[in-house]
Parts: C-alpha cells; sequence; structure tokens
C-alpha cells in the first residue's frame, strides 16, 4: 500500500483551518477547566477563613462578657486592707471581731469606722454587757447620766449641744452630746444627692486635613450656638488642645459591621485632661452635688476638691454612680459619703425625688 504524499498535503491544506480552530477550542476547553477548578479551591479557602473568623468573634464576645469585677475587688481588698497586729498581748487567744455592718469583713469589737479603707462605714458602739438602757433608746442608762440627759425619756433625736449631731450618733461614737467642739466626723453628716457630668460646654464635631502635618479642629459651644476652628496649641474657650489621635471601631448595626470614627481630641484646662470623642456630647468630669445636713448648705465637687465643713477639712478622693468617698485632710482616713434618703429628702426644701436611672448631665 502507497500512501500518496501529493494527496495528503493537499488534504492537510484543506482542513488547515479546521485543525488551528480545533486546537485553540481544545486549550479554551482546558483553561475553562483550570480555572472552574481555581475557583472551587478559592471558594472553600474563603468559606474556612469566615468559619475561623466567626468563631473568633464569639470567643471574642465571650471574653468580653467576663466579669472581672470580682478580681478588682479582691485586689482593692487586699490592698486597702488596714494592717493590724491581730493578737496584742493575747498569746494564743485569738482577738474577739465582729462582722462590718456595710462590708461584713471582720473588724475589732471596739472599732468605731471599720478599719479597710476602701469601707471605713461608722459602726454602731459594742454593747457593754449589763449596761442598763431603761429607755430603749439605744444610749446606756450610765453615760446619759454622766452628761446630764434623761435615761428615761427616749432623747436619741435631740440635739443638745446645737453640733448637728443627734444624741444617739455621739454616743455611737463617744463624743460629748454637752460640747458643740466635740463630735463625730462632719463627713458623716454629707449626703450624695446626685452624681453625673458637669457641663462640658466644647463637643468634637470634626476635622479638616489641610496637609499632612497640619489639621483644623472643630469644636461646637451648643449653648451657644457657636463654632470654633482651631490648631494643636491653640485655646478655645479656655481650653488649650493638646493632642489628636485618630481612630476608628467596628460595630455592628442591622446584622452589620460597619467602620466607626471614634478619634479622640484631648484638651486641657487647670492641669487637668479633658478626652473629647469626635461626634459625642456630654463628656464632662465626673461629679457629685452633695448637701452638708447639718447647714444644708449644697456643694458640687469633683475628684481632687478639697472642701471645708465647719472646721475640718476633706479631700475628695473618688466619684462613683453609687457615692463619693472623702478623706479627712488631717489623719487621711476615708470616709464613703452615704447617697441621700427619701426620709432625709422630705425634710429638706428644695430638693426632688429621686430618680432612677445612671449617671447624667448636671445642670449648673
Amino acid at each position: 500500500m502507497t500512501i500518496n504524499i501529493q494527496a495528503l498535503k493537499a488534504w492537510a491544506k484543506e482542513v488547515y483551518d479546521k485543525i488551528i480552530l480545533f486546537v485553540a477550542l481544545l486549550g479554551l476547553l482546558l483553561s475553562l477547566i483550570f480555572l472552574i477548578l481555581m475557583v472551587g479551591r478559592e471558594r472553600k479557602k474563603m468559606e474556612d477563613l469566615s468559619r475561623r473568623q466567626g468563631q473568633s468573634r464569639i470567643l471574642s464576645q465571650t471574653a468580653r462578657l467576663l466579669d472581672l469585677t470580682p478580681l478588682a475587688e479582691g485586689i482593692e481588698a487586699l490592698q486597702g486592707a488596714e494592717r493590724r497586729v491581730a493578737w496584742p498581748k493575747r498569746l494564743m487567744v485569738a482577738e474577739l471581731r465582729v462582722g462590718c455592718k456595710k462590708c461584713g469583713r471582720p473588724i475589732p469589737l471596739e472599732a468605731v469606722l471599720c478599719p479597710f479603707l476602701n469601707c471605713a462605714a461608722p459602726q454602731p458602739v459594742a454593747p457593754v454587757p449589763g449596761a442598763k438602757d431603761s429607755d430603749l433608746d439605744g444610749m446606756s442608762d450610765e453615760w446619759e447620766l454622766k452628761f446630764g440627759l434623761n435615761p428615761n425619756a427616749d432623747d436619741a433625736g435631740q440635739d443638745n449641744d446645737g453640733d448637728g449631731f443627734f444624741n444617739l450618733e455621739e454616743y455611737r461614737v463617744l463624743s460629748s452630746p454637752r460640747d458643740a467642739n466635740d463630735h463625730p466626723p462632719n463627713a458623716l453628716k454629707l449626703r450624695v444627692v446626685k452624681t453625673g457630668r458637669a457641663p462640658m460646654p466644647l463637643s468634637f464635631q470634626g476635622v479638616q486635613r489641610l496637609s499632612t502635618n497640619d489639621a483644623l479642629f472643630l469644636l461646637r459651644n451648643k449653648a451657644q450656638q457657636r463654632d470654633n476652628y482651631a490648631r494643636l496649641g491653640d485655646t478655645v474657650e479656655g481650653y488649650k488642645l493638646e493632642k489628636f489621635e485618630e481612630k476608628s471601631a467596628t460595630v455592628r448595626r442591622d446584622g452589620l459591621e460597619l467602620k466607626e470614627d471614634v478619634s479622640v481630641l484631648t484638651v486641657s484646662r487647670g492641669g487637668k485632661l479633658f478626652p473629647l470623642t469626635i461626634y459625642r456630647e456630654n463628656q464632662g468630669e465626673l461629679a457629685a452635688d452633695l448637701i452638708f445636713l447639718v447647714d444644708q448648705s449644697k456643694l458640687r465637687v469633683k475628684r481632687g476638691d478639697v472642701i471645708a465643713l465647719k472646721n475640718s477639712s476633706y479631700k475628695v478622693v473618688d466619684i462613683k454612680e453609687d457615692g463619693v468617698i472623702v478623706a479627712d485632710a488631717n489623719t487621711g482616713m476615708e470616709i464613703p459619703v452615704q447617697p441621700i434618703t427619701d426620709a432625709e429628702r422630705q425634710l429638706l426644701p428644695g430638693l426632688r425625688p429621686a430618680k432612677p436611672g445612671s449617671t447624667a448631665e448636671l445642670k449648673p
């Protein structure tokens, strides 16, 4: 059998275009198959990554929900406890202790105030075995007779020396109900009317970039409806612009994760720094309205303030949503200021009934 070369060449010329087209189609088919395989592999990678991110987000939310309050309170209690000699001259006999009426921790029987610095609550006078109290007013007959009170009449709510403290309060700290200069700590007559944030006149509303190292910041006085543009180092209404931190945070809204601008412009006044978060109002300093029950004088205090109460001075150590802590300027003894009661509000003119809720803006 012989092959006709000439005929084969002629046939090849006729089908040349078809061969080229077939090769091109075969190449496209192979490329499509490879692309489908690559897309499937990348889709699987994205699904795995999304699943790991979801697990990480759940773990992160769980970590944020962990309540570390008991740990913080335990550390504070250990650091705040006053060091005492537990068994003075008692050899192997333990010192008699009772539970603090506020925090419940063991304290000496004769303690007037709780020795734990983060409590310092006043304690009732320990009952003397065999002490007679004929009128059942909480004061022993012996003590009442010593200071000329009537042991057969309930005079615990009287103030014989006019120092603002009832006889029962004098009895509990063993001060004299006949000497106006001898009385319990004046801070025990302070009450918290309200805690909140003192009005901050300025709010941070925007930043305009002029160049890489230059920017204008918009500070708005809402009360006066006035906008102020200033640079770092400038002073606006008594507040100096100290530094700017550009920040963002991821927030979830309607099932979507969005980037939110939480940049902070820090201003200062009187040596205190005030961080202002962009677009947020009422970022003033935490403060408290107090009332001194002795003369019904009202005070607005902030952390670090020193207040004068008659012949004594106290420094405001801390302000929280549920109370204030002050320290005696001479002894350093910390005393918690209790919230005013409903009964005390009714006796004081001009005080509105308490409203439930957290801290709010304090009116000037």
